[in-house]
């Protein structure tokens, strides 16, 4: 159901670690698979490299069983219309309107304090051809460490992996910062270097406290699944079998 790049493929981006030992797998512009996230952890399982891309994160997927598909079988209704409006606009490549995409990222905490972080994305519709974001970048999209915590990220990456936000989150949770203090400190600061304001959200889980913390600077997000629209970015806690939407409010 993701949206194609520029030269009309799916290319998928995801990755894995582990917290107790930083064991990490990714894979980067992988084309043909629908489970990225699912290669992404074959690779920490079964591969001596942390990350393949391209066509060798395809060959090793298919190595591996996953299911080879065409870019057709991976579109979505609205990923195929917004693709063939693309063909039949004149308006040149880089000066198309980008439709929203969605980053699907995961912090995992066991009651024995193991815990573990995954990210999976499609990145912008209509990016470049070979584009990789932050999202499969250890301190990038995702991080996490047992001894402090776990954090993954979403929003515009090419911005946000110049500044390792994860990584920054998950030290500032192992020095004193609550969850929501080091999420929030680490995204006012990529602001204020950057100089303005851009779409970034960070999630985390403090080790100890288990303690569920975010920042953002979304004022909105609209859920096109049902049409409901978030006065910010919205996120999933699930505890004790139990799911709640939090809706976390944009810095000032």
């Amino acid at each position: 159901g993701s949206y194609r790049n520029i030269a009309g493929r799916h290319q998928f981006d995801a990755a894995v670690m582990l917290g107790s030992d930083s064991s990490f797998g990714a894979v980067t512009a992988l084309s043909g698979f629908s489970r990225p996230f699912s290669v992404a952890r074959r690779v920490l399982e079964c591969s001596k490299a942390s990350m393949l891309t391209g066509c060798g994160a395809a060959e090793f997927a298919e190595k591996h069983g996953f299911c080879k598909m065409s870019d057709e079988a991976l579109d979505s209704k609205e990923s195929a219309l917004a693709w063939e409006k693309l063909q039949s606009s004149s308006t040149e490549p880089d000066l198309v309107q980008i439709v929203p995409s969605d980053t699907l990222g995961v912090v995992a905490r066991h009651p024995s304090g193991r815990m573990a972080v995954g990210v999976s994305t499609s990145g912008p519709a209509f990016k470049l051809n070979g584009r990789i974001g932050d999202s499969p970048l250890p301190g990038g999209g995702l991080y996490v460490d047992d001894t402090a915590g776990g954090c993954v990220a979403s929003g515009d990456g090419d911005i946000a992996m110049r500044f390792c936000p994860t990584f920054d989150v998950v030290k500032r949770m192992k020095y004193g910062c609550s969850a929501s203090q080091a999420c929030d400190e680490v995204i006012r600061e990529m602001v204020l270097r950057v100089g303005h304001r851009f779409e970034m959200a960070l999630v985390a889980i403090h080790a100890t406290s288990g303690q569920v913390g975010a920042a953002t600077t979304v004022e909105s997000f609209k859920d096109s699944r049902n049409g409901s629209t978030f006065a910010g970015f919205p996120y999933v806690v699930s505890q004790d079998q139990a799911l709640e939407i939090r809706v976390q409010t944009p810095i000032a």
